[in-house]
C-alpha cells in the first residue's frame, strides 16, 4: 500500500487536504473516501468522491457540490487538472490567483456560489480552457483583458455578478465562442461582435 502513496504527488495530496479543510470536510454530507488520518490513503486507488485520476496517478478532474467555505490557494498545485467543478456550492472569498497555474485546465465551473472580489488576471494563462462559467456570484471590478488570451475558449458565462466597466476588446480576438452570457452586470459598452 505504501508504494501507491509514492505515485501521487505530495503537492496534489496537500491541495486536496487544504480544500477539504477549507470547506469543513468533517461535516460533509457526501465524503466517500476522503480520509487524511491514514497517511497511506490514496485518492486514486480508493476512488474518493469527486476525484478522478489518470493512469499515472495524477488528479485530472475534481467535482464537489453542496459545500461551504473557501477555495485554497494550493488549488494551483493540481497541475494535471483538466476539469474543476466547484459550482452549486456556498463558497465565499475570492478566486485565488494560483488558478492560473492549472495549465491543463479545460473546464472551470465556479458558478452559483458567493465568491467575491475580482476575476484574477491569471485566468488568461489557462491556454487550454474551453469553458469558463463564473455566473451567479458576487464578483466585482472589470473583466481582465487577459481573457482575450484564451484562444481555445468556447463558452464564457459571467452573468449575474456585479461586474462593471467595459468589456475588454481582447474578447474580439477569440475566434469561436458559442456561449456568451453577460447580463446582470453594469457594462458601459460591448465589442461590436457582441452587439450584432
Amino acid at each position: 500500500m505504501a508504494s501507491s502513496v509514492s505515485n501521487i504527488s505530495p503537492l496534489e495530496r496537500q491541495a486536496l487536504q487544504d480544500l477539504y479543510d477549507s470547506t469543513d470536510g468533517p461535516n460533509w454530507i457526501y465524503y466517500y473516501g476522503w480520509d487524511f488520518s491514514n497517511p497511506y490513503a490514496n485518492p486514486c486507488d480508493e476512488h474518493w468522491y469527486g476525484v478522478t485520476c489518470s493512469a499515472d496517478y495524477h488528479i485530472i478532474s475534481l467535482g464537489l457540490f453542496y459545500k461551504t467555505g473557501t477555495i485554497p490557494s494550493t488549488i494551483g498545485q493540481l497541475s494535471s487538472l483538466q476539469s474543476l467543478y466547484l459550482n452549486s456550492n456556498q463558497l465565499t472569498g475570492t478566486i485565488p490567483s494560483t488558478i492560473g497555474q492549472l495549465s491543463s485546465l479545460q473546464y472551470l465551473y465556479l458558478y452559483s456560489n458567493q465568491l467575491t472580489g475580482t476575476i484574477p488576471s491569471t485566468i488568461g494563462q489557462l491556454s487550454s480552457l474551453y469553458y469558463l462559467y463564473l455566473a451567479y456570484n458576487q464578483l466585482t471590478g472589470t473583466i481582465p483583458s487577459t481573457i482575450g488570451q484564451l484562444s481555445s475558449l468556447q463558452g464564457l458565462v459571467l452573468n449575474n455578478n456585479q461586474l462593471t466597466g467595459r468589456l475588454p476588446s481582447s474578447l474580439c480576438q477569440i475566434s469561436v465562442i458559442y456561449y456568451f452570457y453577460f447580463n446582470g452586470n453594469l457594462f458601459e459598452c460591448y465589442p461590436a461582435f457582441l452587439r450584432s
